[in-house]
């Protein structure tokens, strides 16, 4: 396995970079994953490591300064630079330092993905196999001693340290984290339920319905909202995602139903809570219960159903307030989602003039 170092300041990068990217199918072993420069030199001091991927703006000393001293301590370690935006100065910058490829963070795709760790795990292995192949003597289909004593080396180190009293009582802080981080958690429900409560009262104001429509339609929406409300809380108490991660998706949901009106796309809310599209996608459907999409649409629909029986707007001007760029499109949606037209749907709920 290709023993990896991740290095970036903000965690959401780091985790998200950890569960979007199939390190395991291409080989790739992650060690380590540290917040700064000054941790990860620290890190590699003290591990074997292959590969490292930093970012390369961070407070305090950079990625590329990280890269200098990687180059003279570690001549051997391969370097992948992290980056925000196709920023060629430093992209450049880094490749004369001998970084071997870059990442852009917020522009990962599958298969981009897949073809990067491909390229750079190729490029690490035949590195290795010429640095490695000189001078080795193995018998034939044998291991070779050196390995053998390397595992064997591993392993007596293991077991000493297992027995060692300091790594139990790192065990039991760790614990004692994971305790205190549900109990935080726990509060974080307590406030999404708040929040979710406020989003509410809307869906009550219509007035000008008539009564048995009013108690029929509203009690449906009402229903439908605290059933979501609930698979949030429940997914949220079975959730092994950071209060960063739940905080950053809570933001986006309050930001969606804030810009409803707008055309909203994954990649521009993952942008803006400093995420990749994939990680993104990935916790809001596992958080929320329904991906993205779904739910954009669905709050669209309930936003028009509201304007629908609320207003004399004609079809276009509520589809177009509604996140809708065309108004065919919005009436075959609208149909898809509640069985008629928003025409029909008008006629069926507003009261008789």
């Amino acid at each position: 396995m290709i023993k990896t170092l991740i290095v970036d300041d903000e965690s959401l990068v780091r985790k998200g970079l950890l569960v979007a990217l199939p390190w395991t199918a291409f080989g790739f072993d992650i060690v380590g994953e540290a917040q700064n420069a000054e941790k990860a030199l620290q890190f590699l001091s003290e591990n074997a490591v292959d590969i490292l991927f930093t970012d390369i703006t961070m407070p305090g000393k950079s990625g590329l300064e990280l890269m200098q001293e990687v180059r003279e301590a570690y001549p051997h370690l391969s370097v992948v630079v992290l980056t925000c935006h196709q920023d060629f100065d430093y992209i450049q910058e880094a490749l004369r330092l001998g970084a071997i490829d870059y990442i852009v963070k917020t522009q990962l795709e599958s298969h981009d993905v897949n073809e990067l760790l491909a390229r750079i795990a190729t490029r690490i292995r035949s590195e290795n196999s010429v640095t490695t192949g000189q001078g080795k003597v193995e018998a034939s289909g044998a291991p070779s001693v050196e390995r053998r004593m390397e595992e064997i080396e591993q392993s007596w180190s293991s077991l000493i340290w297992m027995l060692q009293p300091e790594p139990a009582k790192q065990l039991c802080k760790q614990i004692q984290e994971v305790n205190d981080s549900f109990h935080k958690q726990r509060e974080l429900v307590k406030g999404l339920c708040a929040q979710w409560q406020a989003r509410l009262p809307w869906l009550e104001g219509m007035e000008e319905v008539s009564l048995i429509a009013q108690a029929e339609h509203t009690n449906s929406l009402l229903m439908r909202m605290t059933q979501l409300q609930q698979s949030v809380i429940v997914r949220l108490r079975s959730s092994l995602y950071s209060e960063e991660v739940l905080q950053s998706i809570i933001k986006a949901i309050d930001y969606i139903h804030d810009h409803i009106g707008d055309k909203l796309q994954q990649a521009d809310l993952s942008r803006t809570f400093n995420m990749s599209r994939s990680y993104f996608s990935r916790c809001f459907k596992e958080i929320v219960g329904i991906p993205f999409v779904n739910y954009v649409q669905e709050l669209s629909i309930r936003q028009a159903e509201h304007l629908l029986t609320t207003t004399n707007h004609p079809i276009y001007w509520i589809a177009e307030k509604c996140g809708f760029s065309d108004e065919k499109y919005f009436s075959r949606m609208f149909r898809e989602k509640r069985g008629m037209l928003p025409t029909e749907y008008r006629i069926l709920l507003r009261p008789d003039p």
